[in-house]
């Protein structure tokens, strides 16, 4: 599978969060151009903020496996899906999603 020929055809089953903390975990660490990078195994054309900045597109499981192998290669993290995770958690702090779940018991 060549960069931007992944799961195209695929259903889109992962929520559109999962690649944004991919994508944001690597801007993050590496910087912008990585995070281009990662983006861009979605297709040719394909930006970092086509990633972040749409919560409407979900992904399939190869392009989100896709992006992660990518991250975990150009970062040499083995953790990525911890990365990630991190990644997500501090967005939702910075949201105060993690505020409003605490709140509600």
């Amino acid at each position: 599978m060549g960069q931007g020929d992944v799961g195209h055809d695929a259903p889109r089953e992962t929520a559109p969060i999962i690649a944004m903390a991919i994508v944001g975990y690597v801007r993050d660490a590496l910087g912008r151009a990585a995070a281009g990078d990662v983006a861009r195994v979605l297709g040719p054309a394909t930006c970092v903020n086509d990633v972040l900045d749409d919560p409407n597109r979900w992904y399939s499981i190869d392009e989100v496996l896709a992006m992660a192998s990518l991250a975990r290669e150009l970062t040499g993290d083995l953790e990525i899906g911890r990365r990630s995770g991190e990644q997500l958690y501090r967005s939702m702090l910075a949201t105060g999603v993690v505020d409003f779940l605490r709140s509600t018991g």
